[in-house]
């Protein structure tokens, strides 16, 4: 692929890049509320950033799920709460990064490769910020949805993800490429993984690895 392409392919994937906006980070000393969704905990403070990932029903063998859900399990049971410093670490590497290597292997239908899903998924994410939300960057992957935005005052990051996925399912089976998903009619996976940026250094990270898609 040569330069121009790259920059094409790059403008295609990825949001465009933008200058650096200063966002509140995760403040260990204010309220936050955690819970517990069917497969992943999740934790929510008031006007923070998240980097959200949310993917396609398909988008993971059954069988990988299963064995990951029970070794969780287990690994839970083990280390039980509160979690050290330590044991945070390993926890994400050990169950949150897997996930997201497993994702970009390219597992099932993968339609939103299709230009009109992209953009379809792309115009949605797009659509109420600087009213609901504020976006960072994100990218639209072939069967995952990786973005970083600030809920704004008011509004949810569950409403948020929900009227994304709502809105978006309803919309994607109505294209061509809806006859490729093998869960169809569900389209999304019910449950999105969210995490706090808690620094810097760790929106950087995560920039660098939204851009990644794009390469």
């Amino acid at each position: 692929m040569n330069a121009k392409s790259k920059v094409a392919e790059a403008s295609r994937l990825c949001s465009p890049p933008k200058p650096h906006d200063s966002f509140p980070f995760f403040n260990p000393w204010a309220e936050t509320i955690k819970s517990q969704g069917a497969q992943l905990p999740h934790w929510h403070q008031d006007g923070v950033l998240y980097f959200v990932t949310f993917r396609l029903a398909d988008s993971l063998p059954q069988e990988k799920l299963n064995i990951f859900k029970k070794e969780k399990e287990l690994w839970l049971s083990q280390n039980p709460e509160p979690h050290t410093s330590e044991q945070k670490a390993k926890y994400y590497e050990r169950f949150v990064i897997r996930i997201q290597n497993w994702l970009d292997l390219g597992y099932g239908s993968m339609i939103l490769k299709d230009k009109d899903a992209k953009a379809l998924v792309t115009n949605t994410i797009q659509h109420f910020d600087g009213d609901r939300y504020k976006l960072d960057e994100y990218v639209v992957a072939a069967n995952h949805v990786h973005v970083l935005m600030q809920p704004q005052s008011g509004h949810s990051l569950s409403d948020i993800l929900h009227s994304w996925k709502s809105f978006s399912a309803k919309e994607l089976l109505k294209l061509p490429i809806a006859n490729e998903l093998t869960t169809a009619p569900k389209v999304w996976q019910k449950e999105s993984w969210d995490h706090i940026v808690r620094s810097e250094m760790s929106l950087r990270k995560f920039r660098e690895y939204i851009r990644s898609h794009s390469s």
